[in-house]
Order: structure tokens, then C-alpha cells, then sequence
């Protein structure tokens, strides 16, 4: 098995695929190949629309409910997730309401949106969703550690930062049917603010750009020793999430 570095265009991964390269690292899967006016895919237009509902920052216990349950993938995932180890309540949870009556609103509507985010990735590279996740759960950890940052919000942050890719647009047009709070979008558009702040901070750190990692966590406030803890624990969390196989698409 071959491992290359490649550029994200189609002629450096058709040469190195030719050569008998297998995997590629660096900076291929997280560069977004636009497709100038092509249409999004159906199926990716069904999540696209769920996730614009899920951000909906008013979104009511019941809303949540009808949108899991139009969904009978949706539904039967989080059934399970609620069942599971991850979970540590002693009762079967047998309904999407009373799933949301023992873990909350806000849970069911982070793990909604991770599976939203595996749905659009059907079909392309698997790293994508993990590598997602990772950022996801590095930003909410760093965020953990810092009383003047919403960790709920920076998950968010995280989770979407590859939704240009997901889609082959621009993240401008990929945000554009998603209704989410200002601060959340603009640091998703690369505008400076402190979940930019801590999104750069840990991609420098993906990165090994330590240096990077460090001025970016200094700069809004964070103490950059907490990097190294949280995303060798968002590693972790990740691997097991995708070994568990909670986040594979369900089969067309």
C-alpha cells in the first residue's frame, strides 16, 4: 500500500492513483472542488433541509420530535443512541418523545445534526465525517475549559467547517439555506471572531502548526496547553463513534 501527498485537483490524484497510490494525506480532503451551478443532489438536499430545521435556535421540543420522526433512519438512530452505553439511564426508551424527555433538547439536536452531516457525505470519502467530528469535539472541549465560550455553539462550529467540501461549494453558498446564529456563521465564512479564534486554533493544531495553535488559543483567551488533552480526546471519542458505526449513511 502506497501513501502520497496530492493536491485536491483531478489530474495530480489521477497521476498518483495510476502510480499505485492507495491514501492521501495533507490538505486533499479538506479543500472544497466547486462545482460551478450544478444542482445539489436530492439526497443531500433531504439533510440540507433537516439541518437548516435542527439550527433553528427556537426550535421547540415538538418540532424536534416531528423532524426526527419524518425520518425513519433519523428515528431508529437515535432510539439507539439513547439505548446505548453512551447513555447511562437504567429504562428502555422505546419513543422518539421520551428519548427527548430523558436527554434533552439539546443532545438529540447535536447528534441529529452529526448524522445530518454523515447523510451529505454518502458516497465520498469517510474521513471527511470523522475528521468533522474531531474538529467538533475538539472546538466543544476547548470550549469546556473557558467560561466566556458557548461549547455548544463552537461543537457546531467544528462540525460544519467541512460542510463546503461535503457539498462542493463555496461555504458562502453552503450556509446560505442554514439559519444559524451570526457569530456561528461568520466564523464559518473566515471572519474573525472568538469561535474563529478557536476553529483556527485547532486547525493549526490538526496541522502541526503548533506555533499557530498557540497564538490562535491566545488570542481569545484560551490556554493553549488544553489543545494536546482535547483533540487526542476528540481522536478517541471519533474512532469510537465510527467503529460503532453510529454515523455511516443509511444504504440508498
Amino acid at each position: 500500500m502506497k501513501v502520497g501527498r496530492c493536491s485536491a485537483t483531478n489530474f495530480y490524484t489521477g497521476v498518483t492513483r495510476a502510480a499505485g497510490y492507495t491514501l492521501f494525506q495533507g490538505y486533499y480532503f479538506c479543500k472544497p472542488v466547486i462545482k460551478m451551478g450544478a444542482a445539489i443532489p436530492a439526497h443531500q438536499m433531504v439533510y440540507i433541509r433537516l439541518l437548516a430545521a435542527l439550527s433553528k435556535p427556537d426550535l421547540s421540543m415538538a418540532e424536534l420530535e416531528g423532524l426526527v420522526k419524518q425520518d425513519v433512519s433519523l428515528s431508529l438512530r437515535v432510539l439507539r443512541f439513547v439505548n446505548s452505553a453512551a447513555v447511562p439511564i437504567r429504562t428502555e426508551v422505546g419513543s422518539i418523545r421520551q428519548a427527548l424527555l430523558v436527554i434533552g433538547i439539546e443532545p438529540i439536536r447535536k447528534w441529529a445534526s452529526v448524522w445530518c452531516l454523515a447523510g451529505l457525505n454518502r458516497g465520498a470519502t469517510p474521513e471527511l465525517t470523522t475528521l468533522a467530528l474531531v474538529r467538533a469535539r475538539s472546538c466543544e472541549l476547548v470550549g469546556e475549559n473557558s467560561r466566556h465560550l458557548d461549547a455548544s455553539e463552537l461543537f457546531v462550529v467544528g462540525l460544519f467547517s467541512l460542510l463546503d467540501v461535503l457539498l462542493s461549494r463555496t461555504m458562502a453558498d453552503a450556509l446560505d439555506n442554514l439559519p444559524l446564529p451570526p457569530s456561528t456563521a461568520d466564523a464559518l465564512l473566515g471572519r474573525e471572531n472568538k469561535e474563529r479564534s478557536v476553529l483556527n486554533a485547532v486547525i493549526a493544531y490538526e496541522n502541526g502548526e503548533w506555533d499557530g495553535a498557540s497564538q490562535s488559543a491566545q488570542s481569545v483567551g484560551v490556554d493553549a496547553t488544553v489543545l494536546p488533552s482535547a483533540y487526542t480526546m476528540a481522536l478517541r471519542w471519533a474512532q469510537e463513534i465510527a467503529r460503532s458505526g453510529i454515523t455511516a449513511p443509511r444504504p440508498d
